[in-house]
Protein backbone atom coordinates (compact mmCIF):
# COMPACT_ATOMS: atom_id res chain seq x y z
CA UNK A 1 0.00 0.00 0.00
CA UNK A 2 1.34 3.41 -0.95
CA UNK A 3 1.89 6.02 1.73
CA UNK A 4 -0.58 8.85 1.93
CA UNK A 5 0.97 12.20 0.92
CA UNK A 6 1.67 14.77 3.61
CA UNK A 7 -1.15 17.02 2.35
CA UNK A 8 -3.66 14.28 3.22
CA UNK A 9 -2.03 13.36 6.53
CA UNK A 10 -2.42 16.85 7.97
CA UNK A 11 -6.24 17.05 7.95
CA UNK A 12 -6.51 13.44 9.18
CA UNK A 13 -4.16 14.06 12.12
CA UNK A 14 -6.04 17.25 13.02
CA UNK A 15 -9.36 15.44 13.03
CA UNK A 16 -8.02 12.65 15.24
CA UNK A 17 -6.46 15.19 17.64
CA UNK A 18 -9.67 17.19 17.86
CA UNK A 19 -11.66 14.01 18.49
CA UNK A 20 -9.30 12.95 21.30
CA UNK A 21 -9.35 16.43 22.88
CA UNK A 22 -13.14 16.67 22.72
CA UNK A 23 -13.65 13.19 24.19
CA UNK A 24 -11.10 13.83 26.95
CA UNK A 25 -12.72 17.13 27.92
CA UNK A 26 -16.12 15.46 28.01
CA UNK A 27 -14.81 12.65 30.22
CA UNK A 28 -13.05 15.07 32.57
CA UNK A 29 -16.26 17.09 32.88
CA UNK A 30 -18.22 13.93 33.67
CA UNK A 31 -15.71 12.84 36.30
CA UNK A 32 -15.71 16.35 37.81
CA UNK A 33 -19.49 16.16 38.16
CA UNK A 34 -19.13 12.75 39.84
CA UNK A 35 -16.44 14.16 42.17
CA UNK A 36 -18.73 17.01 43.19
CA UNK A 37 -21.46 14.48 43.89
CA UNK A 38 -19.03 12.44 45.95
CA UNK A 39 -18.07 15.58 47.90
CA UNK A 40 -21.72 16.37 48.61
CA UNK A 41 -22.22 12.82 49.88
CA UNK A 42 -19.20 13.14 52.18
CA UNK A 43 -20.49 16.44 53.59
CA UNK A 44 -23.88 14.87 54.27
CA UNK A 45 -22.20 11.92 56.03
CA UNK A 46 -20.01 14.19 58.16
CA UNK A 47 -23.05 16.27 59.11
CA UNK A 48 -24.79 13.13 60.32
CA UNK A 49 -21.73 12.15 62.35
CA UNK A 50 -21.48 15.66 63.82
CA UNK A 51 -25.15 15.53 64.81
CA UNK A 52 -24.58 12.15 66.51
CA UNK A 53 -21.52 13.42 68.45
CA UNK A 54 -23.35 16.53 69.66
CA UNK A 55 -26.32 14.43 70.69
CA UNK A 56 -24.03 12.17 72.75
CA UNK A 57 -22.37 15.20 74.32
CA UNK A 58 -25.77 16.65 75.28
CA UNK A 59 -26.75 13.40 77.00
CA UNK A 60 -23.40 13.18 78.80
CA UNK A 61 -23.63 16.67 80.30
CA UNK A 62 -27.35 16.54 80.99
CA UNK A 63 -27.00 15.33 84.65
CA UNK A 64 -24.57 18.12 85.42
CA UNK A 65 -26.94 20.66 83.86
CA UNK A 66 -29.73 19.32 86.06
CA UNK A 67 -27.58 19.67 89.20
CA UNK A 68 -26.69 23.22 88.19
CA UNK A 69 -30.34 24.13 87.70
CA UNK A 70 -31.27 22.55 91.05
CA UNK A 71 -28.52 24.45 92.87
CA UNK A 72 -26.53 21.37 93.78
CA UNK A 73 -23.50 22.72 91.91
CA UNK A 74 -22.21 26.21 91.50
CA UNK A 75 -21.81 27.56 87.98
CA UNK A 76 -18.03 27.42 88.02
CA UNK A 77 -18.01 23.85 89.39
CA UNK A 78 -20.60 22.77 86.85
CA UNK A 79 -18.70 24.36 83.98
CA UNK A 80 -15.51 22.62 85.12
CA UNK A 81 -17.25 19.26 85.25
CA UNK A 82 -18.84 19.83 81.83
CA UNK A 83 -15.42 20.71 80.36
CA UNK A 84 -13.97 17.44 81.66
CA UNK A 85 -16.90 15.50 80.27
CA UNK A 86 -16.49 17.11 76.84
CA UNK A 87 -12.75 16.37 76.81
CA UNK A 88 -13.54 12.72 77.41
CA UNK A 89 -15.44 12.59 74.10
CA UNK A 90 -12.40 13.46 71.93
CA UNK A 91 -10.94 10.48 70.08
CA UNK A 92 -7.42 9.55 71.10
CA UNK A 93 -4.83 11.05 68.78
CA UNK A 94 -7.39 13.22 67.01
CA UNK A 95 -5.83 16.44 68.34
CA UNK A 96 -7.94 19.49 67.63
CA UNK A 97 -9.70 18.03 64.58
CA UNK A 98 -12.26 16.08 66.63
CA UNK A 99 -13.48 17.79 69.78
CA UNK A 100 -16.53 19.40 71.43
CA UNK A 101 -16.00 23.05 72.32
CA UNK A 102 -17.87 25.25 74.79
CA UNK A 103 -18.08 29.06 74.92
CA UNK A 104 -20.24 31.35 77.01
CA UNK A 105 -22.51 34.01 75.61
CA UNK A 106 -19.89 36.66 76.47
CA UNK A 107 -17.59 35.14 73.80
CA UNK A 108 -15.08 33.49 76.19
CA UNK A 109 -13.63 30.05 75.41
CA UNK A 110 -14.60 27.58 78.14
CA UNK A 111 -13.47 24.33 76.56
CA UNK A 112 -11.62 23.25 73.39
CA UNK A 113 -9.26 25.18 71.11
CA UNK A 114 -9.67 28.94 70.99
CA UNK A 115 -12.88 29.86 69.15
CA UNK A 116 -12.88 33.51 70.14
CA UNK A 117 -10.45 34.30 67.27
CA UNK A 118 -12.66 32.59 64.67
CA UNK A 119 -13.71 34.71 61.71
CA UNK A 120 -17.06 34.86 59.93
CA UNK A 121 -17.27 33.42 56.41
CA UNK A 122 -19.11 35.80 53.97
CA UNK A 123 -18.58 33.55 50.91
CA UNK A 124 -15.99 32.15 48.46
CA UNK A 125 -13.26 34.63 47.58
CA UNK A 126 -14.46 37.20 50.12
CA UNK A 127 -12.21 38.48 52.91
CA UNK A 128 -13.73 39.09 56.35
CA UNK A 129 -12.19 39.96 59.71
CA UNK A 130 -15.42 40.00 61.75
CA UNK A 131 -15.66 37.59 64.65
CA UNK A 132 -17.67 34.43 64.15
CA UNK A 133 -18.81 34.36 67.81
CA UNK A 134 -21.98 36.46 67.21
CA UNK A 135 -23.04 34.07 64.45
CA UNK A 136 -22.47 31.03 66.67
CA UNK A 137 -24.38 32.55 69.60
CA UNK A 138 -27.24 33.71 67.37
CA UNK A 139 -27.63 30.23 65.87
CA UNK A 140 -27.50 28.60 69.34
CA UNK A 141 -30.21 30.92 70.68
CA UNK A 142 -32.47 30.22 67.72
CA UNK A 143 -32.05 26.47 67.97
CA UNK A 144 -29.64 23.76 67.02
CA UNK A 145 -28.00 24.40 63.61
CA UNK A 146 -24.86 24.57 61.48
CA UNK A 147 -22.61 27.65 61.15
CA UNK A 148 -19.79 28.09 58.62
CA UNK A 149 -16.75 30.14 59.68
CA UNK A 150 -12.95 30.33 59.48
CA UNK A 151 -10.72 29.07 62.26
CA UNK A 152 -7.41 30.89 62.74
CA UNK A 153 -4.75 28.35 63.74
CA UNK A 154 -1.71 29.28 65.86
CA UNK A 155 0.39 29.16 62.67
CA UNK A 156 -1.79 31.87 61.19
CA UNK A 157 -3.45 29.53 58.68
CA UNK A 158 -7.15 30.05 58.20
CA UNK A 159 -9.23 26.92 57.68
CA UNK A 160 -12.90 26.76 56.74
CA UNK A 161 -15.03 24.87 59.27
CA UNK A 162 -18.65 23.82 59.55
CA UNK A 163 -19.88 23.42 63.14
CA UNK A 164 -23.14 22.31 64.74
CA UNK A 165 -24.01 24.33 67.89
CA UNK A 166 -26.53 23.90 70.67
CA UNK A 167 -27.28 26.56 73.26
CA UNK A 168 -28.21 26.49 76.91
CA UNK A 169 -29.96 29.83 77.36
CA UNK A 170 -30.48 29.72 81.10
CA UNK A 171 -26.90 28.69 81.80
CA UNK A 172 -25.49 31.24 79.30
CA UNK A 173 -23.26 29.01 77.21
CA UNK A 174 -23.28 26.81 74.11
CA UNK A 175 -21.54 23.65 72.99
CA UNK A 176 -20.62 22.64 69.49
CA UNK A 177 -18.55 20.41 67.27
CA UNK A 178 -17.73 20.33 63.58
CA UNK A 179 -15.34 19.41 60.82
CA UNK A 180 -12.97 21.13 58.39
CA UNK A 181 -14.27 21.36 54.82
CA UNK A 182 -10.71 21.45 53.48
CA UNK A 183 -10.18 17.91 54.79
CA UNK A 184 -13.14 16.76 52.69
CA UNK A 185 -11.80 18.51 49.59
CA UNK A 186 -8.42 16.83 50.02
CA UNK A 187 -10.14 13.49 50.54
CA UNK A 188 -12.19 13.93 47.37
CA UNK A 189 -9.11 14.96 45.40
CA UNK A 190 -7.06 12.09 46.82
CA UNK A 191 -9.68 9.51 45.89
CA UNK A 192 -10.79 11.05 42.58
CA UNK A 193 -7.51 12.11 40.96
CA UNK A 194 -6.17 8.59 40.32
CA UNK A 195 -9.54 7.54 38.97
CA UNK A 196 -9.65 10.57 36.68
CA UNK A 197 -6.13 9.96 35.39
CA UNK A 198 -6.81 6.28 34.70
CA UNK A 199 -10.09 7.08 33.00
CA UNK A 200 -8.48 9.78 30.84
CA UNK A 201 -5.67 7.46 29.76
CA UNK A 202 -8.06 4.61 29.01
CA UNK A 203 -10.39 6.89 27.04
CA UNK A 204 -7.47 8.36 25.09
CA UNK A 205 -6.26 4.86 24.26
CA UNK A 206 -9.76 3.83 23.19
CA UNK A 207 -10.16 6.93 21.05
CA UNK A 208 -6.80 6.31 19.40
CA UNK A 209 -7.83 2.76 18.58
CA UNK A 210 -11.16 3.90 17.15
CA UNK A 211 -9.52 6.74 15.21
CA UNK A 212 -6.91 4.38 13.80
CA UNK A 213 -9.60 1.92 12.72
CA UNK A 214 -11.51 4.73 11.00
CA UNK A 215 -8.41 6.29 9.44
CA UNK A 216 -9.20 4.97 5.93
CA UNK A 217 -12.57 6.67 6.05
CA UNK A 218 -10.95 9.95 7.08
CA UNK A 219 -8.79 9.61 3.98
CA UNK A 220 -11.87 8.80 1.90
CA UNK A 221 -13.61 11.89 3.25
CA UNK A 222 -10.65 14.08 2.26
CA UNK A 223 -10.53 12.67 -1.26
CA UNK A 224 -14.28 12.98 -1.70
CA UNK A 225 -14.05 16.63 -0.62
CA UNK A 226 -11.36 17.24 -3.24
CA UNK A 227 -13.44 15.40 -5.86
CA UNK A 228 -16.57 17.41 -5.15
CA UNK A 229 -14.56 20.64 -5.25
CA UNK A 230 -13.18 19.66 -8.68
CA UNK A 231 -16.72 18.82 -9.91
CA UNK A 232 -18.02 22.18 -8.71
CA UNK A 233 -15.19 24.02 -10.48
CA UNK A 234 -15.70 22.21 -13.80
CA UNK A 235 -18.64 19.74 -14.00
CA UNK A 236 -17.73 18.74 -17.55
CA UNK A 237 -14.29 17.50 -16.50
CA UNK A 238 -14.35 14.08 -14.80
CA UNK A 239 -11.43 14.12 -12.35
CA UNK A 240 -11.35 10.64 -10.73
CA UNK A 241 -9.92 10.27 -7.24
CA UNK A 242 -7.15 7.74 -6.50
CA UNK A 243 -8.24 4.30 -5.29
CA UNK A 244 -5.07 2.22 -5.88
CA UNK A 245 -3.75 2.52 -2.31
CA UNK A 246 -6.84 0.79 -0.84
CA UNK A 247 -7.28 -2.98 -0.78
CA UNK A 248 -9.51 -4.44 -3.54
CA UNK A 249 -13.18 -4.84 -2.52
CA UNK A 250 -12.60 -2.87 0.70
CA UNK A 251 -15.35 -0.47 1.72
CA UNK A 252 -13.24 2.71 1.22
CA UNK A 253 -12.21 1.59 -2.25
CA UNK A 254 -15.76 0.61 -3.26
CA UNK A 255 -16.99 4.01 -2.05
CA UNK A 256 -14.38 5.91 -4.06
CA UNK A 257 -15.00 3.77 -7.17
CA UNK A 258 -18.72 4.54 -6.94
CA UNK A 259 -17.88 8.24 -6.66
CA UNK A 260 -15.69 8.00 -9.79
CA UNK A 261 -18.54 6.36 -11.72
CA UNK A 262 -20.96 9.03 -10.56
CA UNK A 263 -18.50 11.80 -11.47
CA UNK A 264 -18.13 10.27 -14.95
CA UNK A 265 -21.92 10.24 -15.41
CA UNK A 266 -22.19 13.85 -14.25
CA UNK A 267 -19.40 14.90 -16.63
CA UNK A 268 -21.07 13.07 -19.55
CA UNK A 269 -24.41 14.65 -18.71
CA UNK A 270 -22.89 18.14 -18.43
CA UNK A 271 -21.09 17.67 -21.75
CA UNK A 272 -24.33 16.56 -23.45
CA UNK A 273 -26.24 19.44 -21.86
CA UNK A 274 -23.61 21.94 -22.96
CA UNK A 275 -23.70 20.56 -26.51
CA UNK A 276 -27.51 20.66 -26.55
CA UNK A 277 -27.51 24.25 -25.27
CA UNK A 278 -25.04 25.26 -27.97
CA UNK A 279 -27.24 23.65 -30.64
CA UNK A 280 -30.35 25.35 -29.23
CA UNK A 281 -28.63 28.74 -29.10
CA UNK A 282 -27.42 28.34 -32.67
CA UNK A 283 -30.89 27.26 -33.86
CA UNK A 284 -32.51 30.09 -31.92
CA UNK A 285 -30.13 32.63 -33.44
CA UNK A 286 -30.85 31.21 -36.91
CA UNK A 287 -34.62 31.38 -36.37
CA UNK A 288 -34.34 34.89 -34.97
CA UNK A 289 -32.32 35.96 -37.99
CA UNK A 290 -34.83 34.25 -40.28
CA UNK A 291 -37.77 36.01 -38.61
CA UNK A 292 -35.98 39.34 -38.88
CA UNK A 293 -35.43 38.70 -42.56
CA UNK A 294 -39.09 37.70 -43.02
CA UNK A 295 -40.35 40.87 -41.33
CA UNK A 296 -37.89 42.93 -43.34
CA UNK A 297 -39.08 41.42 -46.61
CA UNK A 298 -42.75 41.75 -45.64
CA UNK A 299 -42.18 45.41 -44.84
CA UNK A 300 -40.39 45.90 -48.15
CA UNK A 301 -43.20 44.11 -50.03
CA UNK A 302 -45.80 46.28 -48.34
CA UNK A 303 -43.78 49.34 -49.24
CA UNK A 304 -43.74 48.15 -52.87
CA UNK A 305 -47.53 47.77 -52.71
CA UNK A 306 -47.85 51.29 -51.30
CA UNK A 307 -45.63 52.64 -54.11
CA UNK A 308 -47.71 50.84 -56.74
CA UNK A 309 -50.93 52.20 -55.26
CA UNK A 310 -49.47 55.71 -55.23
CA UNK A 311 -48.52 55.32 -58.91
CA UNK A 312 -52.00 54.04 -59.65
CA UNK A 313 -53.57 56.96 -57.80
CA UNK A 314 -51.43 59.40 -59.80
CA UNK A 315 -52.63 57.81 -63.03
CA UNK A 316 -56.30 58.22 -62.08
CA UNK A 317 -58.08 61.43 -62.89
CA UNK A 318 -61.08 60.86 -60.58
CA UNK A 319 -60.58 62.41 -57.15
CA UNK A 320 -62.68 59.72 -55.45
CA UNK A 321 -60.50 56.99 -56.86
CA UNK A 322 -57.35 58.71 -55.65
CA UNK A 323 -58.93 59.16 -52.21
CA UNK A 324 -59.81 55.46 -51.92
CA UNK A 325 -56.33 54.44 -52.97
CA UNK A 326 -54.85 56.89 -50.41
CA UNK A 327 -56.91 55.35 -47.59
CA UNK A 328 -55.82 51.86 -48.61
CA UNK A 329 -52.23 53.09 -48.72
CA UNK A 330 -52.51 54.38 -45.12
CA UNK A 331 -53.82 51.03 -43.92
CA UNK A 332 -51.01 49.14 -45.63
CA UNK A 333 -48.44 51.62 -44.28
CA UNK A 334 -49.65 51.01 -40.69
CA UNK A 335 -49.18 47.25 -41.16
CA UNK A 336 -45.74 47.77 -42.67
CA UNK A 337 -44.74 49.85 -39.64
CA UNK A 338 -45.30 46.83 -37.37
CA UNK A 339 -42.89 44.70 -39.38
CA UNK A 340 -40.39 47.53 -39.42
CA UNK A 341 -40.44 47.86 -35.61
CA UNK A 342 -40.18 44.09 -35.14
CA UNK A 343 -37.21 43.95 -37.48
CA UNK A 344 -35.46 46.75 -35.59
CA UNK A 345 -36.15 45.47 -32.05
CA UNK A 346 -35.56 41.74 -32.55
CA UNK A 347 -38.44 40.96 -30.13
CA UNK A 348 -41.11 39.02 -32.03
CA UNK A 349 -43.52 38.33 -29.14
CA UNK A 350 -44.55 41.84 -28.04
CA UNK A 351 -44.45 45.31 -29.53
CA UNK A 352 -43.53 48.71 -28.09
CA UNK A 353 -46.98 50.13 -28.76
CA UNK A 354 -46.29 53.82 -27.92
CA UNK A 355 -43.42 53.88 -30.45
CA UNK A 356 -45.69 52.15 -33.01
CA UNK A 357 -48.55 54.63 -32.42
CA UNK A 358 -46.20 57.63 -32.68
CA UNK A 359 -44.90 56.43 -36.06
CA UNK A 360 -48.46 55.95 -37.37
CA UNK A 361 -49.45 59.47 -36.25
CA UNK A 362 -46.40 61.12 -37.82
CA UNK A 363 -46.75 59.08 -41.02
CA UNK A 364 -50.45 60.03 -41.34
CA UNK A 365 -49.65 63.69 -40.68
CA UNK A 366 -46.92 63.64 -43.33
CA UNK A 367 -49.21 61.92 -45.86
CA UNK A 368 -52.05 64.44 -45.32
CA UNK A 369 -49.78 67.47 -45.88
CA UNK A 370 -52.08 69.40 -43.51
CA UNK A 371 -51.04 71.94 -40.93
CA UNK A 372 -51.43 70.07 -37.66
CA UNK A 373 -50.73 70.24 -33.95
CA UNK A 374 -50.03 66.91 -32.24
CA UNK A 375 -50.59 66.23 -28.54
CA UNK A 376 -49.21 62.77 -27.77
CA UNK A 377 -49.63 61.40 -24.24
CA UNK A 378 -48.18 57.92 -24.48
CA UNK A 379 -47.51 55.76 -21.42
CA UNK A 380 -44.91 52.98 -21.83
CA UNK A 381 -46.47 49.56 -22.44
CA UNK A 382 -46.01 46.50 -24.63
CA UNK A 383 -48.77 44.75 -26.58
CA UNK A 384 -48.93 41.31 -28.17
CA UNK A 385 -48.88 41.11 -31.96
CA UNK A 386 -52.45 39.75 -32.11
CA UNK A 387 -53.71 43.04 -30.64
CA UNK A 388 -51.12 45.44 -32.00
CA UNK A 389 -52.18 44.98 -35.64
CA UNK A 390 -55.94 45.69 -35.20
CA UNK A 391 -55.22 48.56 -32.76
CA UNK A 392 -52.82 50.09 -35.26
CA UNK A 393 -55.37 49.84 -38.08
CA UNK A 394 -58.07 51.41 -35.85
CA UNK A 395 -55.68 54.27 -35.05
CA UNK A 396 -54.85 54.68 -38.76
CA UNK A 397 -58.56 54.81 -39.70
CA UNK A 398 -59.30 57.33 -36.96
CA UNK A 399 -56.38 59.56 -38.02
CA UNK A 400 -57.46 59.37 -41.68
CA UNK A 401 -60.93 60.55 -40.66
CA UNK A 402 -59.50 63.36 -38.46
CA UNK A 403 -57.14 64.70 -41.12
CA UNK A 404 -59.95 64.54 -43.66
CA UNK A 405 -62.86 66.03 -41.69
CA UNK A 406 -61.41 67.36 -38.39
CA UNK A 407 -60.10 70.77 -39.43
CA UNK A 408 -60.69 73.74 -37.13
CA UNK A 409 -62.10 77.03 -38.49
CA UNK A 410 -58.52 78.29 -38.81
CA UNK A 411 -57.70 75.38 -41.12
CA UNK A 412 -55.42 73.53 -38.70
CA UNK A 413 -55.89 69.95 -37.54
CA UNK A 414 -55.37 69.40 -33.82
CA UNK A 415 -54.91 65.78 -32.84
CA UNK A 416 -54.76 64.48 -29.27
CA UNK A 417 -53.69 60.87 -28.72
CA UNK A 418 -53.94 59.40 -25.20
CA UNK A 419 -52.53 55.95 -24.48
CA UNK A 420 -52.28 54.38 -21.01
CA UNK A 421 -52.52 51.13 -19.11
CA UNK A 422 -55.90 50.59 -17.44
CA UNK A 423 -56.28 47.63 -15.08
CA UNK A 424 -55.15 44.55 -16.96
CA UNK A 425 -55.70 46.19 -20.35
CA UNK A 426 -55.08 49.43 -22.25
CA UNK A 427 -57.06 52.54 -23.03
CA UNK A 428 -56.60 54.58 -26.23
CA UNK A 429 -58.33 57.86 -27.07
CA UNK A 430 -58.07 59.78 -30.38
CA UNK A 431 -59.65 63.23 -30.55
CA UNK A 432 -59.61 66.14 -33.01
CA UNK A 433 -60.89 69.72 -32.95
CA UNK A 434 -63.23 69.48 -35.94
CA UNK A 435 -67.05 69.54 -36.20
CA UNK A 436 -67.36 65.97 -34.87
CA UNK A 437 -69.07 62.85 -36.16
CA UNK A 438 -72.37 63.08 -38.02
CA UNK A 439 -75.42 62.00 -36.04
CA UNK A 440 -76.06 59.07 -38.37
CA UNK A 441 -72.47 57.90 -37.81
CA UNK A 442 -72.91 58.01 -34.04
CA UNK A 443 -76.30 56.27 -34.11
CA UNK A 444 -75.19 53.71 -36.69
CA UNK A 445 -78.15 54.49 -38.96
CA UNK A 446 -78.21 54.92 -42.64
CA UNK A 447 -75.46 53.87 -44.99
CA UNK A 448 -72.32 53.04 -43.02
CA UNK A 449 -68.88 53.71 -44.49
CA UNK A 450 -66.07 51.20 -44.82
CA UNK A 451 -64.00 52.93 -42.11
CA UNK A 452 -66.63 52.57 -39.36
CA UNK A 453 -67.38 48.98 -40.29
CA UNK A 454 -63.66 48.16 -40.38
CA UNK A 455 -63.00 49.73 -36.96
CA UNK A 456 -65.89 47.85 -35.31
CA UNK A 457 -64.69 44.59 -36.82
CA UNK A 458 -61.09 45.21 -35.73
CA UNK A 459 -62.17 46.08 -32.15
CA UNK A 460 -64.08 42.80 -31.94
CA UNK A 461 -61.05 40.94 -33.29
CA UNK A 462 -58.86 42.49 -30.55
CA UNK A 463 -61.47 41.57 -27.89
CA UNK A 464 -61.99 45.20 -27.03
CA UNK A 465 -64.72 47.82 -26.94
CA UNK A 466 -64.87 50.93 -29.14
CA UNK A 467 -67.02 54.06 -28.59
CA UNK A 468 -67.58 57.17 -30.73
CA UNK A 469 -68.71 60.55 -29.34
CA UNK A 470 -68.45 64.29 -29.89
CA UNK A 471 -66.66 66.43 -27.30
CA UNK A 472 -65.44 69.63 -28.91
CA UNK A 473 -64.65 67.47 -31.88
CA UNK A 474 -64.73 63.81 -32.84
CA UNK A 475 -63.56 61.43 -30.12
CA UNK A 476 -62.80 57.71 -30.46
CA UNK A 477 -62.19 55.60 -27.33
CA UNK A 478 -60.86 52.05 -27.47
CA UNK A 479 -60.59 49.80 -24.39
CA UNK A 480 -58.87 46.42 -24.39
CA UNK A 481 -59.65 44.22 -21.37
CA UNK A 482 -56.30 42.40 -21.43
CA UNK A 483 -52.91 42.67 -23.12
Amino acid sequence: MRREPESAKGPTLRRVSLAIAAATMGLVFLLAVLALGFRSSLIAARKSETLRVLSIASRVIEPTIVDLRNGVLSRNSALGMIGGQLRSLARPGAGTDNYVFMIDYDGRDLEGPAIAAAESYPGPGAVARESAIPNLISQARHGEGFVRYRVVLPSGERRLKLSLVKGYEAEGFLIGTGFYLGDLNRSVLTHSLPTIMVAVMLSALLILLVAFSFRPFYLVFGRLSEGFAAMSANPELAAPVRVEDFAPNSEPRLLLEEFNRTAKKVADYEAERSTAQSVLRRENDEKKLLLQEIHHRVKNNLQVIVSLLNLQAGAKEQAGCRECIGEATGRIRSMATIHEILYESGDFSTLDFPAYAERIVKSAAQASAARCDLDLRLAPLRVGLDQAMPCGLILSESLTNSFKYGRSPDGRVRIRLLLREEGQGIFMEVADSGPGFPVAFLEGTGLQGLGRTLMLSLAEQAQGEIRFCNESGAVLRLTLNSI
